[in-house]
């Protein structure tokens, strides 16, 4: 019985100094596949190892991006990545003739967003707080709807806040919408 009164209690206080509503489509998350398989790549021969192993990473990148998009294209994001050089000496001079392959699995750190849409709104005399509370509210409905990872607002795309006066200027209403994304 206490547990059904304090509920009680909680929704007359948000019903006194504020309110929220949430809409949102049930349907699942596109979950965008971030991690490749592994993909090698041969350089072109340098004099220099340090370009050969520039000409294997730039030919990866090329390679990636073909097959997988730019997103996936960067070097400096793949994973188990590396490289293995192997020399030989020119038979015209002597010098040694450097030759790279480099070999790494793509990444791509693509944001995955919900269908739906979450709005929140909160009404209290103190702008800054129905502001604050608003935006936790918003958090706070994604957690329990989608997820933890899907829950921070900064992430989120399509955002709109607005706040306005209420309650013939006692009250200050905010609203904060936006689709989910992690």
């Amino acid at each position: 019985m206490k547990k059904l009164t304090n509920t009680i209690i909680a929704f007359s206080i948000a019903a006194a100094f504020g309110g929220f509503m949430m809409t949102a489509d049930s349907s699942d998350a596109f979950a965008a596949k971030k991690l490749k398989p592994m993909i090698g790549a041969y350089g072109m021969s340098y004099y220099k190892k340090a370009k050969a192993k520039s000409s294997a990473v730039g030919r990866w990148e090329k390679r990636v991006a073909i097959k997988h998009g730019l997103k996936f294209s960067h070097w400096s994001r793949a994973k188990a990545k590396g490289t293995s050089c192997k020399s030989k000496f020119h038979q015209g001079n002597g010098k040694k003739l450097w030759t790279c392959t480099a070999s790494a699995k793509p990444f791509a750190n693509i944001k995955s967003c919900v269908s739906g849409r979450i709005v929140a709104k909160w009404k209290h005399p103190n702008p800054a707080k129905a502001k604050a509370t608003a935006r936790n509210t918003w958090e706070k409905l994604t957690a329990k709807h989608y997820g933890i990872k899907y829950s921070f607002y900064k992430n989120a795309k399509g955002k709109s806040k607005s706040c306005k006066l209420v309650s013939n200027g006692t009250m200050t209403l905010c609203t904060y919408k936006a689709t989910p994304c992690h």
